[in-house]
């Protein structure tokens, strides 16, 4: 039986971490690990601690089967209610109206982790189950000292002016990407 690769198991990690989130909209993991073998410190999308999980969020009466039809009768065994973001509730595409959700993203909260364990992430790789760095993670990552940064895909935040890959390459982080 063949081992996995070590991007493979990182990134394995990274899914395990990414299920401790309580987003709604999407579940990321990061971890930081330096000289290649050692798990720094790990971190997912979500509020503070002790910080309520999605403040104001509302529920949204959906239908299970197919979207009704005119003249179509709905009754409650058909509908169901979920708990929907409320960024995406107030129409914000990804990417935007981050100012009224409370979570922070993945990457930074590595670096918080590693503050407040007295762990110096120089010249470590970060590991993240996305395909995208949004500018002000970019910025945490290289004021960090982190050297490389491992993605699933290569898709640019949806940012106006400079993107966080665009940080990145700037400061001279090298981008990976593994599927």
């Amino acid at each position: 039986m063949e081992r996995m690769s070590w991007d493979s198991y990182f990134m394995e990690i990274c899914n395990t971490v990414s299920s401790r989130s309580p987003c709604i909209s999407r579940k990321i993991g990061a971890i930081a690990v330096k000289e290649g073998r050692f798990v720094i410190a790990t971190g997912y999308n979500g509020p503070p601690s002790g910080f309520p999980h999605c403040v104001g969020m509302i529920e949204d009466r959906v239908i299970r089967n197919s979207p009704p039809y005119e003249n179509q009768s709905i009754t409650l065994e058909d509908s169901a209610y979920v708990k929907i973001c409320p960024r995406k509730a107030k129409g914000y595409k990804s990417g935007e109206g981050l100012e009224t959700c409370p979570a922070q993203h993945a990457e930074r909260n590595v670096v918080c982790e590693a503050a407040r364990l007295g762990h110096s992430l120089l010249g470590c790789i970060m590991y993240i189950n996305t395909n995208q760095v949004c500018r002000e993670c970019a910025k945490a990552i290289v004021n960090a000292g982190i050297t490389e940064v491992v993605l699933t895909g290569n898709i640019p935040y949806p940012e106006s002016g400079i993107t966080g890959l665009e940080v990145l390459n700037m400061c001279r982080v090298n981008i990976r990407i593994v599927r």
